[in-house]
C-alpha cells in the first residue's frame, strides 16, 4: 500500500496595495510549497488554490474556506512576511487553538516525526492568546515583557510580538535569539538592526 504522507498549509499574507503585490505574495507561498513537496510532504498552498480570483466570492469565503482547509492539515509553515498579514494571523490563531504545529521553514520539520497533535515538533513556535497588555502605538515587531508568567511555556522574559497580532494579544513563544529593532530570528540587515542576529 501507499504511505501516508503529512499535509501541511502554507501561511502568509496573499492580499496587497497592487495587484503586483499580491502575486509577488502568491510567488513567495508558491516557493515554500515546492519546498515542502521536496522535503517529501503535501503541500497545501491556498494562494495557489484561489490564484487571483478576488472579486469572484466576497473575501470572508476565501478566509472560511482557508480556515476549513487548515483544520484538516497536520502543520502549518509559515512564509516570510505573514506577521503583517491579518489573515496568516487568524489562521495562526486556529492552528494554535487545534494544537497543529507551526514551523518557521522547511527546514524545521526535514526528519522531524510528527507526534500527537499540540506537541510540536523541533523548533516549532506555539501562538498563545494571553491577556492583552497595554496597546503600543507603533505597530512594528517587538519584544514584549511579560509581568507573569506566559501560560503556553511558563517563561516571563520577551515574548515576539507581531505587527498586526499584538494588539490582539496574540504574542510568540520561541527560544531564538531576535533582533530588537524588528523581531526576526535572522535577516539581512535591512531594519537597520544588528545583522548577526
Amino acid at each position: 500500500g501507499f504511505a501516508t504522507m503529512k499535509v501541511f498549509y502554507i501561511c502568509g499574507p496573499y492580499r496587497a496595495a497592487t495587484e503586483h503585490g499580491v502575486v509577488e505574495n502568491i510567488r513567495r507561498a508558491e516557493a515554500v510549497a515546492i519546498q515542502v513537496w521536496q522535503a517529501g510532504y503535501v503541500a497545501l498552498c491556498p494562494h495557489m488554490n484561489t490564484r487571483l480570483f478576488g472579486g469572484l466570492c466576497p473575501d470572508d469565503t476565501w478566509l472560511q474556506g482557508d480556515l476549513e482547509l487548515l483544520r484538516r492539515c497536520d502543520g502549518v509553515v509559515l512564509v516570510l512576511g505573514w506577521e503583517a498579514s491579518m489573515g496568516a494571523c487568524g489562521e495562526i490563531k486556529e492552528a494554535d487553538r487545534l494544537k497543529i504545529p507551526i514551523y518557521n521553514t522547511v527546514d524545521e520539520i526535514k526528519g522531524v516525526v510528527m507526534r500527537c497533535p499540540g506537541a510540536a515538533g523541533k523548533g516549532a513556535r506555539r501562538v498563545v492568546e494571553m491577556k492583552r497588555l497595554k496597546k503600543k502605538k507603533k505597530k512594528k515587531p517587538a519584544l514584549s515583557k511579560l509581568s507573569s508568567k506566559c501560560p503556553n511555556c511558563g517563561r516571563a522574559g520577551p515574548h515576539f510580538v507581531p505587527p498586526s497580532c499584538g494588539d490582539k494579544g496574540f504574542f510568540i513563544c520561541d527560544s531564538l535569539a531576535r533582533c530588537p529593532r524588528c523581531g526576526r530570528a535572522s535577516h539581512d540587515g535591512n531594519c537597520g538592526g544588528d545583522k548577526s542576529v
